[in-house]
């Protein structure tokens, strides 16, 4: 027997991308608001990076959204993959950003009038550590709850934003201690950094085109469940693969040679069932009596 995805919880990953896309736009709003004010050309530059990390999250929430549409004829199974599409997508702008932000910051920036005044950067600094670390304790907690692969990629956008607004502090205060044109090469480690996570997002993108089975441990996880169901005798196998980040299930179960068609039937519905509420990312279950 057959049947598509279906969870309650399915619509989790709209109102907890809500509050990442919010969290970073507002560290953005800050950061490159105090840096149009003239008090340092790196919170600008972080502040494009919250802002890179808003969009990439909308894409992320988009491709999320179509990889849960239910399958139809012209997709049998689904559009699993349309989300690493979405990633290429925000790879290329993270990358964009980063060759924006070291011609710009170095060249096309000269007219920002510097205050020379790195308190307040080095303030702000810290508030977007703060802010950034909350942000992926909070995406990677909630992909843990809602086995949402998605939050957890994106929670690493957030860890590296981190590191920046670390280097982005470092370089303030070395600037503040009377070496301002330590601001540049500031800017140049910035722009690097964001263009190596640019690189390595369109890698994972690409990757994740390719099929592949789940890790052992779940295939376990997964065997041990259905084996609780009251009237499964033994599990005889489990073939599955991921489709995009969802999951394509096929289980044989074995049940007592006694019972009746309708009541084999019940116990291989009621396995479905149990799966599909309880694994978030198995999008179709295939239970094949034996």
């Amino acid at each position: 027997m057959k049947d598509g995805y279906n969870h309650s919880n399915q619509n989790q990953s709209g109102r907890v991308l809500i509050v990442g896309v919010m969290g970073n736009l507002v560290l953005a709003l800050l950061k490159v608001g105090v840096g149009l004010l003239g008090y340092s050309k790196l919170i600008l530059m972080d502040g494009l990076f919250s802002f890179a990390n808003a969009v990439v999250l909308l894409l992320a929430w988009n491709g999320d959204k179509l990889e849960r549409k239910p399958e139809d004829g012209h997709y049998p199974y689904g559009y699993g993959k349309f989300v690493f599409l979405t990633m290429a997508v925000s790879g290329l702008v993270v990358l964009i950003v980063a060759i924006y932000m070291f011609f710009y910051g170095l060249v096309s920036m000269t007219w920002l009038e510097l205050h020379h005044s790195y308190t307040v950067a080095m303030m702000v600094s810290l508030i977007s550590v703060a802010g950034n670390e909350a942000l992926y304790h909070y995406l990677v907690g909630e992909s843990r709850i809602h086995s949402l692969n998605v939050l957890a990629w994106n929670a690493l956008n957030n860890r590296v934003n981190v590191c920046v607004s670390l280097l982005v502090l470092v370089f303030a205060l070395l600037a503040g201690m009377g070496a301002p044109q330590l601001e540049r090469l500031g800017v140049i480690a910035v722009s690097a950094v964001m263009f190596f996570m640019g690189l390595r997002v369109i890698y994972k993108a690409f990757a994740g085109f390719m099929d592949k089975i789940p890790p052992k441990k779940v295939l376990s996880r997964i065997k041990t469940h259905a084996a609780r169901v009251k009237g499964v005798e033994d599990i005889q196998h489990i073939k599955a693969r991921y489709v995009g980040t969802l999951m394509h299930l096929d289980i044989g179960i074995a049940v007592k040679e006694s019972l009746t068609i309708q009541d084999a039937d019940v116990i291989a519905r009621e396995v479905e069932r149990s799966l599909l509420g309880c694994f978030a990312d198995i999008r179709e279950v295939n239970v094949v009596l034996s």
